[in-house]
């Protein structure tokens, strides 16, 4: 794949950084109801995760969930369901998805994401970094 820094054409956001020194692509799009993440520092697609919210939106009526809090003694986890489309499912891809979404505005989907989270290392350090990417191509 060849990314490049500057927004493209059919893609919302598609670039690339580097995380722990290593190039990372990211490519995102915005539909209406669902969104498409793809983060890989393969080269290619790795997996494919279907995430759907637990707590669905009304027609007509905002969902107030209560969003991830930042103490680890009063910690709520925005509650999804993940389903491997694609891929190997490990666990450890569903924790850093999860991890994503508390700590994202991947929380701020209308109703579900596909995504597909293609790190060399699932740490705290890389998900946190690509958190950070997230914020700010999620407007």
């Amino acid at each position: 794949m060849c990314f490049s820094n500057e927004k493209s054409l059919g893609f919302s956001a598609q670039f690339s950084r580097s995380i722990n020194n290593i190039p990372t692509e990211f490519v995102f799009q915005a539909f209406a109801n669902k969104w498409f993440v793809l983060i890989t520092q393969h080269g290619r697609l790795a997996n494919l995760y279907a995430v759907k919210f637990d707590l669905q939106r009304n027609e007509g009526i905002p969902l107030t969930i209560q969003g991830p809090i930042n103490n680890p003694e009063l910690h709520v986890s925005v509650p999804i369901t993940i389903n491997c489309a694609f891929g190997a499912d490990k666990d450890e891809i569903r924790s850093g998805i999860q991890y994503l979404v508390n700590k994202s505005k991947l929380n701020r989907c209308p109703q579900e994401f596909v995504i597909s989270l293609g790190l060399k290392e699932i740490s705290g350090s890389n998900l946190s970094e690509v958190a950070k990417i997230l914020d700010e191509i999620i407007t």
